[in-house]
């Protein structure tokens, strides 16, 4: 079984980017096309391989997925037959093209409707998942990829509530059929061109942070919505105040974003972070009664909030398959260091977040990505399951999380400020040292805790400034997925370990 490629986020630097989503857009538009015609061997690969577990999976024997699978073989006929007669246009009276024109419209218009129906905000079916007294300050949204009209987009954040045990709204990215969707994809990120979707997106994410009942917005993205998601991303840098986006967490799925931006802080807190992944340095914390001197086990803290290692965006995790189309025109064209561009140079794009790389292929969300990454757990004979759907939540052990991680760079691979966290910063940064490794004080090997124990008891280390977790997580040969892994904490209701981020009285320091 081979390893899960693990990339830490991108530090982040002074230089500037020549060829990023900053470049001249033609130049980038030229670059896509190309970077499209060397991947048509890996377009099948998109709905490869053909296995659904669930009714829930997009191509699953029901009547609702042929119905869906037919609208669109309608409209990609219609549409490569549109695109393939412009050619003719010159050649036949103005008239008859604008007439032409016309009717196509209203049929495309016609079919997209039938698939996407009228409404912009869809919710998961409550037999799935209810809001409970620890989830209720939580809001969790998804923003759909390419193809996905109303049924689709219904059974995703189905399937995401089912998985991770909260209601989940779904902000409709509405399809206008493969071909059109490609196009769209190719516009917005390479001209930066916000659509209707865009704006809806930014506007309910902005009102979501900006409601004082909730203390966390889960933001889900799925292929041509994590363009999406990072355009309003970079919106919302612009306006939001930063306790409000501390706010906001993002998890990506097959990525076909060309970048996506999340800055330190501070000026300290990027270079202590640049400091770190050079020298190999852990980080740890320490209580604010301890912010003067050491605390006696050689670990100097630092005396003002000024200098942190936090990032505006505290969690950002990108999900991906090897062999996905979508994911390599995407994500692994832009972080990757094996990819054809010089991912080396100061020309990196900035694409920030933590990375996992599966080999495997498939794009669909449900039937690929989180039956591959997030798989469900049968009800036993006789038992229908969670709403009736067979399955009783998240499987708590499979393959994928145990499987062990291969870090994706060096710091002599990403010379300057391109350099990556590495496994233990990643770690640690994540919160998963605290209760997600073997051996520590607990001697727990669960990386989530339950709202009674949330890391800030005895056995926690925190409560008293004990660095002894820290100490034994040093030094550790292996990380898996499940260590490194923030979205994985929240399966089936449970809430992460707190981290450098959630423990509001604390300060870094770093281990001598």
């Amino acid at each position: 079984m081979e390893p899960i490629k693990f990339f830490g986020s991108q530090i982040g630097g002074q230089d500037v980017t020549s060829h990023s989503y900053t470049g001249n857009p033609l130049t980038l538009m030229r670059d896509d096309i190309k970077l499209i015609a060397r991947l048509t061997p890996y377009i099948p690969y998109i709905l490869w391989p053909l296995k659904s577990t669930s009714s829930l999976c997009e191509l699953a024997p029901t009547l609702l997925n042929a119905w869906s699978v037919f609208l669109h073989i309608i409209l990609f006929c219609m549409q490569a037959s549109f695109m393939l007669s412009v050619p003719l246009w010159m050649l036949v009276p103005v008239w008859l093209v604008a007439l032409g024109a016309a009717i196509f419209t209203v049929a495309n218009s016609a079919v997209c409707y039938m698939l996407n129906g009228p409404r912009s905000k869809f919710y998961s079916d409550p037999k799935y998942a209810i809001a409970t007294d620890e989830t209720r300050t939580e809001q969790w949204v998804f923003v759909n990829g390419i193809t996905i009209g109303k049924h689709w987009l219904q059974s995703n954040i189905d399937r995401l509530a089912l998985t991770f045990g909260r209601p989940v709204m779904g902000v409709h990215n509405r399809t206008s059929g493969f071909l059109f969707d490609l196009i769209e994809c190719l516009i917005q990120r390479n001209f930066d061109f916000a659509g209707g979707n865009v704006r809806t997106v930014y506007a309910a994410i902005k009102e979501l942070l900006y409601d004082q009942s909730l203390d966390k917005v889960v933001m889900i993205l799925h292929s041509q919505g994590a363009i999406e998601g990072g355009m309003v991303l970079d919106w919302l840098l612009e306006e939001v105040p930063s306790d409000l986006l501390s706010k906001l967490e993002i998890y990506s799925f097959g990525n076909a974003a060309r970048h996506f931006n999340n800055p330190h802080r501070s000026y300290k807190g990027e270079e202590r972070a640049f400091a770190a992944s050079q020298k190999r340095r852990s980080w740890t914390i320490l209580p604010t009664t301890q912010t003067n001197g050491s605390n006696g086990r050689g670990n100097q803290a630092v005396e003002n909030n000024d200098i942190d290692n936090e990032r505006v965006i505290h969690h950002i995790e990108h999900y991906s398959h090897t062999e996905d189309f979508v994911a390599r025109f995407g994500i692994l064209n832009f972080i990757s260091p094996l990819s054809t561009t010089a991912k080396s140079s100061p020309s990196c794009p900035r694409f920030m977040g933590r990375a996992f790389e599966r080999v495997g292929s498939g794009h669909l969300l449900n039937m690929h990505y989180l039956d591959a990454m997030f798989p469900l757990r049968p009800a036993r004979s006789g038992n229908g399951g969670i709403g009736g759907s067979g399955f009783t939540g998240a499987k708590e052990e499979n393959e994928f999380m145990e499987q062990k991680v291969e870090w994706a760079a060096t710091p002599s691979a990403f010379p300057g400020p391109n350099c990556r966290e590495g496994l233990e910063e990643s770690a640690w940064a994540l919160g998963a040292t605290i209760n997600g490794v073997k051996n520590l004080d607990d001697d727990r090997d669960d990386a989530s805790v339950s709202p009674r124990n949330n890391g800030h008891g005895k056995k926690g280390g925190l409560a008293n400034g004990d660095g002894a977790y820290l100490k034994k997580m040093q030094g550790k040969k292996e990380y898996r997925v499940k260590d490194l892994s923030r979205l994985w904490q929240y399966r089936n209701g449970k809430k992460p370990v707190p981290d450098a981020v959630d423990l509001k009285n604390a300060r870094m320091c770093s281990i001598k």
